[in-house]
């Protein structure tokens, strides 16, 4: 799985790794500069297409992706690029989500899964 920040790296990860069936945790604000063609203005059901199965993009409100990023980075994956998790992927991935979400808290707009 891969948590991306910002809505162009979200995009552009998702792209290639839909080709691949890698999911994706995308944290997105809308503020997207359309370097992938189909997602222009970053509206939250434009990433539906791009989406690997399993995948989640979370909409925040403007401004916020960096914020909630840096703190995912410190408080799931403890300062590091990496996380290793279990054998049973799924349920670490679900858990993930759910850790996400609760960090991303009333900064949350909407939410886009598959």
């Amino acid at each position: 799985v891969a948590v991306t920040i910002g809505d162009d790296t979200t995009s552009i990860a998702a792209d290639i790794l839909k080709r691949f069936g890698v999911p994706l945790i995308g944290i997105t604000d809308g503020d997207a500069d359309g370097l992938i063609a189909g997602i222009g203005d970053g509206a939250l059901e434009q990433y539906a297409k791009f989406l690997p199965p399993g995948s989640m993009v979370i909409r925040l409100k403007p401004e916020r992706d960096d914020i909630i990023g840096e703190r995912i980075k410190e408080e799931i994956f403890r300062g590091c690029e990496e996380l290793e998790i279990g054998d049973d992927v799924e349920q670490e991935i679900k858990e993930m989500k759910r850790r996400i979400l609760a960090i991303a808290g009333d900064d949350v707009i909407g939410v886009l899964s598959n």
